[in-house]
């Protein structure tokens, strides 16, 4: 009987310190937030928003800068975050190209709105500056054929770095704790 106390025991604390580990993970995933503005100001590292926030930058924050690009930009070898809808035919359609100087998180995975994101390499693109483009990209060993309308916003992003982040520039911060672990600035 005394045993089984003990057991009853310990599997509380144990049940206890499951809850308490998790809320205090829902706490750090709470914590990290998204801030977004134009910078009003810059001074000792740290950034001011037109709405007031502010958020620490350094040495280990991540700069991406982010300019507006056309079909033509979109040529073999490079890496592209496209979103888009599948079509009856197979291909797809894609509203959304983000073309980036790093690759390595090829996938293919559908979003929450109907959309399917794909991360890959073009391979081959055939590109009118009237109709668009059509691609040929590969992800983990797989093909797909994206067609790329004139209305498709696409977007080059390159990295920069702390001093690009100037007054006037539209920003979007990844911040835990005042401390923005990355920044995408522009588009």
């Amino acid at each position: 009987m005394v045993f089984a106390r003990r057991i009853f025991v310990l599997a509380r604390a144990t049940s206890a310190f499951a809850v308490l580990a998790a809320l205090l993970i829902t706490a750090q995933v709470a914590a990290a937030q998204r801030a977004s503005g134009i910078v009003s100001s810059v001074a000792d590292g740290v950034v001011w928003l037109d709405d007031g926030t502010s958020f620490a930058v350094g040495d280990a924050t991540r700069v991406t800068v982010s300019t507006p690009a056309t079909v033509e930009d979109l040529q073999p070898g490079r890496y592209v975050a496209i979103t888009a809808q599948r079509m009856q035919d197979g291909t797809l359609l894609a509203s959304i190209v983000n073309i980036s100087p790093n690759g390595g998180n090829e996938r293919q995975s559908p979003m929450g709105d109907g959309n399917i994101m794909t991360n890959a390499n073009i391979d081959e693109a055939v590109i009118d500056q009237v109709v668009g483009g059509i691609l040929m990209v590969t992800f983990l060993g797989q093909m797909d054929h994206v067609v790329v309308p004139p209305t498709a916003q696409i977007v080059m992003r390159t990295d920069g770095s702390i001093d690009d982040i100037q007054p006037g520039v539209r920003i979007s911060a990844n911040v835990a704790d005042g401390m923005a672990s990355s920044v995408t600035l522009g588009a």
